[in-house]
């Protein structure tokens, strides 16, 4: 849809419209407005998108699609008047779709599905024209977004689909369909939004095996143990640790190299050689936030902070490298959210692992309670925090050189601030 006319993008959406104004790019930010974008006024939980009509205007949108029932100013945006918002941002990128010619590679799962589109990306571009969706763009809104605003043309588009609830998958789907689908472990992410538990999650995953274009379907051994998701329609290959040929990577973490496995396993499928693959192992490295080390003044910080869920968390601490002699492992977690009447036995559950595995534990979030309960139980050093600068102050006087510190959460905790500019003790 970049260079069409808002005539041609009314037209596609069966509207009306006379402007012959050139759209140049697509966007759901108003702070990322370039001159000639089409803004699409979503409507958030927190934020309502037609209240930034005038700063899109301001910084040279052409027009903006939004609620057919928006009555404010148009501030001399061209306005496209839809029933649904969304569903119009969805319709357009399917058309885009249907005229693109790559093979699709969608990747989805409850932990791991970054690191593993990476992973797949980086391996066909050996011998592919490789493109994948940047960062974690696996949203409702952000995979359509993407593939509007996608140029140039490749032979493979990897793209991750993520979701909240049921039939979000479903959709994404129906707007790029794949040819090759691929399932991560499934974990008890937003757990709390499915009354049958991880059932109903592998169910929604699932959806990924939808489309009748797939011909061929890749499971962890973890996912495959859900009979709602090995039993969908097309052929598929099972992959798991224990797989993984020999190959020179630059990391040891089970969980990096489990992802690497199912990469393999769809490079295979693509008809990459051995050495082809090992050529491309070799520059790999984990994703930004997921399991990434980080050494300052001598302490290994782990920045695990994108996700967190009882399977991300166990992974995360049972991979922890060891400290230094003498010195000490300590635990930064946040809470595990969207886990229903299941958190307070999952956040005990991950209490007790960490108890193996750090010798010292910060925590933020009232949900956190059962693990600093724990803690105390065993008379282990503990500290419960509801302020992430108090925190942040804490731990920078207690970490010295030769330590290690896992900072595990939640995106939305931003715990990753917790790496900006942390002044260590004076022994570090």
């Amino acid at each position: 849809m970049k260079g069409k006319t808002l005539e041609q993008i009314a037209a596609a959406l069966s509207l009306a419209c006379s402007s012959k104004k050139t759209v140049l790019d697509f966007a759901i930010d108003s702070r990322k407005i370039q001159p000639g974008s089409l803004f699409f006024a979503m409507k958030g939980v927190k934020v309502d998108g037609h209240q930034f009509l005038r700063d899109v205007a301001g910084r040279g949108a052409v027009g903006a699609v939004v609620d057919q029932h928006y009555a404010g100013d148009d501030f001399g945006l061209v306005l496209l008047r839809v029933p649904h918002v969304l569903d119009a941002l969805h319709h357009l990128a399917k058309l885009v779709f249907q005229k693109r010619k790559e093979r699709i590679v969608a990747v989805t799962g409850s932990v791991g599905k970054t690191t593993t589109k990476e992973f797949i990306a980086d391996l066909l571009s050996v011998r592919y024209r490789v493109e994948k969706t940047h960062g974690n763009a696996n949203s409702q809104v952000s995979l359509p977004l993407t593939l509007l605003n996608l140029e140039g043309e490749y032979d493979i588009l990897v793209l991750e689909m993520g979701m909240s609830l049921p039939g979000e998958i479903a959709k994404l789907v129906e707007i790029a369909p794949p040819d090759v689908a691929l399932v991560t472990a499934i974990a008890p992410a937003h757990i709390g939004f499915f009354p049958n538990g991880l059932e109903g999650v592998a169910a929604a995953k699932a959806e990924i095996f939808n489309s009748p274009r797939t011909k061929i379907g890749f499971l962890s051994a973890q996912a495959a143990e859900f009979p709602a998701i090995l039993h969908t329609r097309c052929p598929k290959i099972i992959y798991s640790l224990s797989d993984l040929p020999f190959m020179q990577v630059p990391f040891t973490a089970s969980h990096l190299l489990e992802n690497l496995t199912g990469a393999i396993a769809v490079a295979c499928a693509f008809d990459l050689n051995w050495e082809e693959i090992q050529r491309g192992c070799m520059r790999l490295k984990p994703f930004a936030m997921r399991f990434e080390t980080i050494e300052r003044e001598g302490v290994i910080f782990i920045n695990d902070c994108y996700n967190a869920n009882p399977a991300s968390m166990r992974a995360a601490l049972t991979n922890l490298p060891k400290p230094s002699q003498g010195r000490r492992t300590v635990g930064v977690l946040g809470t595990m959210a969207h886990q229903g009447h299941l958190s307070h036995a999952h956040h005990a559950e991950i209490g007790e692992l960490a108890l193996k595995c750090v010798d010292e534990l910060l925590c933020i979030g009232a949900e956190c309670a059962p693990m600093v309960e724990i803690f105390k139980q065993a008379g282990r050093p503990v500290e419960l925090f509801s302020d992430l600068e108090e925190m942040k102050r804490r731990l920078g006087g207690l970490v010295q050189a030769g330590d290690v510190v896992l900072i595990k959460g939640e995106n939305s905790q931003k715990l990753w601030q917790i790496m900006d500019d942390i002044s260590c003790s004076s022994s570090c």
